[in-house]
């Protein structure tokens, strides 16, 4: 309780797609570059876990969110927060530990703050996904110990196509009537460089089988106040040179969708400070059930404005020079039966310019300079972070050296954070990271990966400056200013096989944590109706009470397997076997909650002329290793399918296709969520489609 003692006083009021749809799949013999590292390296070339989606393996995977798109990948899972949230979880780690980009720059929005909110970013529009894990993180953030998800479209073009080009695709998928339009433009004059993209999606209430609520009851066949509306639009130019371009583009994204029953549930409740700081015109928008009980809605637009540069060869020995600016103007309404409680907004700049150099056939690398710039605000009844300002810096200097068989890399990062809210008092960190790694040819065909590296990480917003009621979690959130900066100690052990029809790869990843930033219960409750901190819920008022969680730092261990074997077969088959497991404990041996569970899966597909044929079995494992106060999950069985006919055509090439998800309609309940037992994830879907590249 003496924790608790110097916030109770404050406790106030209580409370496209077509983007790549135009693409066609790369020869799998080639090797595909990575864009998320500065030297333009190979997949094999690299000494971290990485991964690339691209092509038609991306159009096969395109969901609603990115979180949903990335499941596939071995050691990537999502934390869904009903069918509109779905963050990209990986080795266990999610927001703030992952760092998501756009074309190499922060997106921008306000995803980290809770797990309602969705990031502001679609894979629908792009061209490529690129996952980083282990310390290749660090050229981007000292605080994504987890890993980086770039996601990358052609909205700044580097080239002038020798003609005009796009694609247009429709989807509609069955569980939740969704329907998904998408288009893009490529186009060019003279030194110019024009590109054009767009998308709408529209759904209805999810499908599920049985009862949302895990234990009975909450609505039956489908998910209450489930529906999405998005919509968003590009537009970026460029001027193309011999030995480089500059360009720009703007784009807008709106995105509504509903919060499920049972997240926001929370007693009604009165009272505001005397001085009005949480009071907020609110807005009607026309939306309430018909019992007239809570239907919460996000409103989410953003504004984007992308400024890019490169030029080849501007100083002797400097390969390339890359530089962006990003400006990114982000807001959400959080309505609640059709009013407006609580108003999120993040105005945010960031800068990064990178420098490719060779200072001889051996050696070469990047250094790098990134700076970012926000002014977040929160206003309503239930904001329970304060205003604030933060600015951050960092450089970054990444070196491979080439010594005959064996590709040494060592990387350092340097950095400072500051935050400055409107209440309690401004806090500033300093980071420092590095990574050593090597990467072994043991002949032909069989590369060994090793990496170890030490990361820190400046505590999150929320974690030091959170007091009040969050209603997305059903509880009452403190910070704790005295938080220091996140260390963390990662070692990746990585083997690759490829000969002839033969691809195996496996890695393995410890990381150490010193002061792993988490919540803990307290075991007090918060009364919003009394407005009492109660070291017990008073029998009276129990489904008003919200239990108080507290940021805090414990030693934690991560630590797990990712494999993946493919087998090409005669006649034009392929046979996938994967798997994962992840495991995070406490050093007092409790577990880290909302780890994913083990999968293991096999997908064997089939290729010959237009036809591309494929079925997908996954065992997803029971999670009995849950957090404090929370239950097990139980495992399930995910089957999926696909087909797709390609031919050509009418001044095009087209590609009709046919895919299934959750075929067994089983009951999802997915460990990393927080609303598992209130919302399982969608039941069987049939999605129908056509692509038109031109």
């Amino acid at each position: 309780m003496q924790e608790l003692r110097p916030h109770a006083a404050r406790l106030g009021a209580a409370a496209l797609l077509a983007s790549a749809v135009a693409t066609h799949a790369a020869d799998p013999r080639l090797e595909e570059i990575i864009v998320t590292a500065p030297m333009h390296k190979g997949e094999a070339e690299t000494v971290h876990p990485t991964s690339l989606i691209a092509g038609n393996e991306l159009r096969r995977r395109i969901a609603a969110t990115l979180g949903e798109t990335l499941k596939q990948e071995p050691g990537v899972a999502f934390s869904s927060f009903g069918p509109g949230v779905g963050q990209p979880v990986i080795r266990g780690q999610g927001a703030p530990r992952v760092l998501v980009l756009q074309n190499s720059m922060p997106v921008g929005d306000a995803a980290n703050t809770s797990a309602d909110h969705a990031n502001a970013t679609e894979p629908v529009l792009a061209d490529r996904i690129e996952v980083l894990r282990g310390p290749a993180t660090l050229l981007y953030g000292s605080g994504a110990i987890g890993g980086v998800v770039n996601v990358i479209d052609n909205r700044v073009p580097a080239t002038v196509p020798g003609a005009p080009g796009g694609a247009l695709e429709y989807r509609h998928g069955s569980n939740a009537g969704n329907d998904v339009l998408a288009g893009r433009l490529d186009a060019g004059a003279g030194d110019v460089a024009m590109h054009l993209d767009g998308f709408g999606r529209d759904s209805g209430e999810v499908g599920i089988p049985g009862n949302a609520l895990r234990d009975g009851g909450g609505s039956e066949g489908s998910i209450e106040n489930s529906e999405a509306q998005a919509t968003g639009a590009t537009a970026g130019a460029s001027w193309v040179f011999g030995r480089g371009f500059l360009g720009m583009a703007v784009s807008r994204l709106d995105n509504e969708y509903g919060v499920p029953p049972g997240a926001h549930d929370h007693a009604e409740h009165e009272g505001h400070d005397e001085d009005g700081d949480h009071a907020l015109a609110l807005e009607e928008d026309g939306r309430e059930d018909e019992a007239g009980a809570e239907d919460v809605r996000i409103d989410l637009q953003q504004t984007r404005y992308d400024l890019r540069a490169e030029l080849a060869d501007p100083l002797r020995g400097v390969e390339l020079l890359r530089s962006y600016l990003a400006y990114s103007d982000y807001r959400h309404d959080e309505i609640e039966s059709g009013v407006t409680g609580t108003r999120y907004g993040n105005e945010a700049w960031d800068g990064r310019i990178e420098a490719v150099h060779r200072s001889s056939d051996a050696l070469h690398g990047a250094i790098g300079l990134q700076l970012h710039s926000r002014k977040f605000t929160a206003e309503g009844e239930e904001a329970f972070v304060p205003d604030a300002d933060g600015e951050s810096w960092g450089v970054f200097l990444v070196e491979d050296l080439h010594v005959g068989d064996v590709v040494y890399e060592f990387g350092l990062r340097a950095g400072r954070d500051s935050h400055d809210p409107a209440r309690g008092d401004a806090r500033d960190f300093g980071t420092v990271s590095g990574s050593v790694s090597a990467l072994w040819s043991l002949d032909d065909v069989q590369t060994l990966k090793f990496a170890l590296s030490g990361a820190e990480r400046a505590p999150a917003m929320e974690e030091l400056y959170s007091d009040g009621v969050h209603v997305a979690t059903r509880s009452y959130e403190l910070g704790d200013e005295s938080l220091d900066e996140e260390r963390s100690l990662n070692a990746d052990l990585g083997y690759h096989l490829h000969e002839g029809a033969v691809d195996f790869r496996i890695d393995a990843f410890y990381n150490r944590y010193d002061d792993y930033i988490f919540q803990r219960a307290t075991g007090v409750f918060f009364n919003p109706e009394l407005a009492l901190l109660e070291p017990v819920c008073i029998a009276d008022h129990e489904d008003e009470c919200l239990e108080v969680l507290q940021w805090a730092a414990a030693a934690t261990d991560f630590y797990g397997l990712e494999s993946e074997l493919r087998l090409e077969l005669p006649r034009g088959f392929t046979l996938a076997i994967f798997g994962d497991h992840v495991r995070g404990e406490f050093d007092d041996g409790g577990a880290v909650p909302r780890v994913p569970p083990g999968r293991l899966g096999a997908e064997l597909a089939w290729q010959r002329g237009g036809w591309d044929l494929a079925a997908r079995l996954t065992e997803v494992l029971e999670q009995d290793r849950t957090g404090e106060g929370e239950r097990s999950v139980p495992g399930y069985t995910l089957l999926a399918a696909r087909a797709e006919y390609a031919f050509s055509g009418g001044g095009g090439d087209w590609t009709l296709f046919l895919r299934g998800e959750n075929l067994l309609d089983e009951e999802i309940r997915n460990a990393s969520s927080l609303l598992r037992d209130v919302a399982p994830e969608a039941g069987l879907n049939v999605e129908a489609g056509v692509r038109l590249a031109f």
